[in-house]
């Protein structure tokens, strides 16, 4: 992949674009751009592993960005929006420098336009850091509030210290430095009650690192802001620069700085301040955005400003060409009518429309398309086997599919990438994972030992998640996998896995939740609602049959499992919360990462590392603790009954049915778990074979 030719006329600028980019790996996907590392030439010979932030922003961001700027997303199509960002992270750099903060930002290293993804990209350097480690577990969180509140002397560990309190006093001091140096807009980005504003930063040895002051949503959400906005007439605030402050804290501080980092860089310092304005202004000019520009949208200097950003636009996405290009420059006022009008049209329609009227090539190749039988199949092919290609990179495909000669097929497969999820996608239109599902839901019921492997095997991948991220150690880690791996979890893991295993059916069970939902919106009667009970109901099912399969106390030993594994949502931490009583640590460490992935999958405020998944993990220290309580006003029982039940067979499978009858199929289907299907649709190297002992057939 190479940086694209096809641009409009760049100024000067501070940085060399590099001659090819290859890509090494996606980092992540954020609400505005995706991460990736990549290994950058130069002509100057010079190679360099960095980071690309493609700004790609997913239908909700761009829809906000729309209704707040009535504009297509900034960083994606304007050159003076991504310019704006080179020039604001060597100042914000700057910055962080002459007043001395423990920190420092990424340094930005060029700007390119990427013509595979149609939009800019920002190169910066490569940070070899972690994200915020959360807290760990306070069992003892309510009874230290209580003996505060009763001043009772009971004597209560201390509170267990939180890195996140050192990380948001390190993020005050930068809001506060941004917001009074005139940089209030990317203030926003480091801003404590922004909830997904920690994962902004890394921690490396030798501290704090900035690696993201680009925003992806406008600054709305703070009264602060709100403030700032106004005070700068630009509503709503989106990385907006106070220029006079800017240039005022320059000049009275200047002797300071000067005597901080030196005359030369002083002046290269005033050199990007103004260069982050001009590329600031030009770009905010370009936009209508009615609470920024007000009436100023009828001068004629922002309408000259917004036809130049339009044709930018339209260029780098190939809807123009280059002689409709000099035709609208030159004065032909209504051919650019012409193709503005036509993109109000919503969708892909407007666009085909406006490449019809602004583009010869694009025309010429409808007409061939029209006229002749060859050409015609030939596009079609190429664009069936684009489609192809893109399904199998986002999963929904497997690799060696040809739909060139199946158009009634395709076309299924373009409703369905339209209108549902990857997995319903994948899964109703392959016969091999259909095949898979139903072995391993059959497997489910009728093995034990793919039960007990099931469960094993993602509480393994939990644990490997939590390692890597460096929020387990390794000697943590293995106590964890020793815990799971232990004989006697083996009937909790087996249970937890079935519950889990449910999730298999989950392309059956959505519809029907949807139907009841829908049912219930429509005629009002709650008995539709029933439907949302389906999981619950047969996760109730699986805990009972094992409950009837012991002989003394079941309610001991499922009771908790009983009660929870009824709860919608939540109900598959029934075992998570019954294996507390053998295995604490596992079980802290299985609702806790329970906690972390719901926070985050909440939309826009969720997220890795975002305040709101360290908030739903602390939140989980309440369940932690009463089940300690519980557990601890109950060990008498539960040791005489272990005592009493050392010595038991394991209970019957629920059809009696010997394993060995299942081993070839087991093993099979074993052997797929071990091969994550991301990395079964990339080149990247899939994690060891899972490894479960087995009895032999007799």
């Amino acid at each position: 992949m190479t940086g694209n030719s096809d641009e409009p006329d760049k100024p000067s600028v501070d940085f060399d674009e590099p001659l090819s980019v290859a890509p090494i790996r996606v980092l992540g996907h954020g609400r505005a751009a995706e991460a990736r590392l990549v290994q950058a030439e130069f002509a100057s010979g010079r190679s360099h592993v960095c980071v690309e932030k493609v700004f790609r922003p997913g239908l909700l961001t761009r829809i906000i960005y729309q209704t707040a700027f009535q504009a297509p997303f900034g960083y994606q199509f304007s050159r003076d929006a991504i310019l704006s960002c080179f020039y604001r992270r060597r100042v914000a750099a700057s910055l962080i420098e002459i007043v001395g903060l423990n920190l420092r930002v990424s340094r930005p290293l060029y700007v390119r336009f990427d013509a595979e993804s149609k939009a800019f990209v920002l190169g910066a350097e490569w940070i070899d850091g972690r994200g915020i480690l959360p807290v760990e577990a306070d069992r003892f969180r309510v009874r230290r509030f209580l003996s505060k509140v009763f001043r009772h002397r009971t004597k209560v560990p201390p509170k267990p210290p939180q890195e996140i309190e050192e990380l948001l006093g390190v993020m005050r001091q930068l809001e506060q430095l941004f917001c009074d140096t005139g940089l209030a807009g990317t203030g926003w980005q480091v801003c404590t009650r922004a909830m997904v504003s920690t994962a902004n930063l890394l921690r490396t040895d030798s501290g704090y690192v900035a690696i993201d002051l680009e925003s992806g949503i406008p600054a709305v959400l703070v009264p602060r802001y709100l403030w700032h906005s106004l005070r700068l007439r630009s509503f709503p605030m989106f990385d907006d620069v106070d220029e006079t402050g800017l240039r005022a804290w320059i000049d009275n501080h200047s002797v300071r700085i000067s005597e901080r980092i030196g005359r030369k860089k002083l002046r290269e310092l005033c050199d990007d301040v103004e260069k982050l304005i001009a590329h600031t202004t030009a770009w905010k000019q370009a936009e209508p955005a009615l609470g920024r520009n007000g009436l100023k949208i009828f001068s004629r200097k922002t309408r000259q400003a917004s036809a130049a950003r339009c044709l930018e636009i339209w260029r780098l996405r190939g809807d123009v060409d280059t002689e409709t290009v000099l035709k609208i420059r030159s004065g032909c006022n209504g051919l650019y009518r012409c193709v503005y009008t036509l993109g109000l049209v919503p969708g892909r329609a407007g666009r085909f429309l406006q490449r019809l009227v602004g583009h010869r090539a694009f025309r010429n190749k409808v007409k061939r398309f029209v006229s002749e039988t060859e050409f015609r199949r030939k596009q079609i092919d190429e664009y069936i086997a684009q489609k192809t290609s893109h399904w199998i990179k986002a999963g929904r495909l497997t690799h060696g599919r040809d739909l060139s000669k199946r158009l009634v097929i395709f076309g299924l497969h373009w409703l369905l990438a339209l209108c549902t999820p990857r997995g319903m996608h994948r899964w109703l239109t392959d016969a091999d994972v259909r095949r898979n599902s139903r072995a391993q839901a059959f497997l489910m019921i009728v093995s034990g030992r793919f039960q007990r492997a099931y469960g094993q095997h993602l509480i393994h991948i939990a644990i490997e998640d939590w390692e890597r991220c460096g929020r387990l150690s390794h000697d943590e880690a293995e106590v964890l996998r020793d815990q799971s791996d232990s004989s006697k979890l083996q009937e909790y893991a087996q249970c937890f896995g079935l519950h889990l295993g449910l999730k298999l059916f989950d392309p059956l069970v959505y519809p029907i939740k949807i139907a009841g939902i829908t049912a219930f919106v429509t005629t009002g009667n709650p008995l539709y609602l029933l439907t949302l009970l389906v999981l619950p109901t047969l996760r109730t099912l699986i805990t009972l049959s094992r409950m009837l399969s012991r002989h003394r106390d079941p309610f001991t030993e499922y009771g908790e499992a009983l009660i929870i594994g009824a709860i919608p949502t939540v109900g598959s931490l029934a075992f998570p919360v019954q294996i507390s009583a053998s295995c604490p640590e596992l079980s802290t460490f299985l609702l806790r990462d329970a906690a972390a992935r719901a926070g985050r999958a909440l939309p826009i405020y969720g997220g890795k590392d975002s305040r709101i998944e360290i908030g739903a993990i602390r939140l989980m220290d309440f369940a932690i603790e009463t089940i300690d309580i519980v557990s601890n006003t109950t060990s008498a029982i539960r040791r005489r009954f272990l005592s009493s039940t050392a010595g038991k067979a394991e209970p019957p499978q629920l059809l009696r049915l010997p394993d060995q009858t299942w081993d070839g199929l087991v093993d099979e289907q074993l052997r797929l778990l071990a091969i994550p299907e991301v990395a079964a649709q990339s080149d990247q190297p899939s994690v060891a074979p899972l490894q479960t002992p087995h009895r032999k057939a007799a």
